[in-house]
């Protein structure tokens, strides 16, 4: 297994989850259990999880106000994946060109914040922090 590197969420996604500020969880381990309770009761409410908890990027993924995100680690971007028009134009502006936005941006990967690196695979999908060392069996 490979060295765990800290601000980079595990599994596949270059974002996990944090309690909320305002749920009164200091931690995932609090707030997953909670959340099997819930369910365990046969309450499945998504606005609970939503409520609960906000996503938090990698620290070298980015998404900037030009229309696309970057990863910092590989030095690459892509458009959001539900880009629509307007942000297009601004990658474009921000390239100067549709010819050179299209050989700097690469992928589509990327754009859903699906990650493109090996950094942290193992593990359970979404974790940060104090979960990320909860390692399932590696991803082969």
């Amino acid at each position: 297994m490979k060295p765990y590197v800290e601000g980079v969420p595990s599994g596949h996604y270059c974002y996990g989850y944090v309690p909320a500020p305002d749920s009164g969880f200091s931690s995932m381990a609090e707030l997953d259990a909670y959340l099997q309770k819930q369910h365990d009761k046969g309450d499945e409410s998504i606005n609970e999880h939503i409520r609960l908890m906000v996503p938090k990027y990698c620290k070298y993924w980015n998404s900037t106000e030009h229309g696309f995100v970057e990863c910092k680690h590989l030095n690459r971007k892509a458009l959001w994946i539900t880009t629509t028009d307007d942000v297009v134009q601004k990658a474009i502006a921000y390239f100067g060109s549709e010819e050179k936005m299209d050989k700097n941006i690469e992928g589509f990967l990327l754009g859903d914040a699906v990650k493109e690196c090996d950094l942290n695979r193992d593990g359970p999908d979404f974790a940060i922090g104090e979960n990320a060392d909860k390692h399932d069996e590696p991803n082969t």
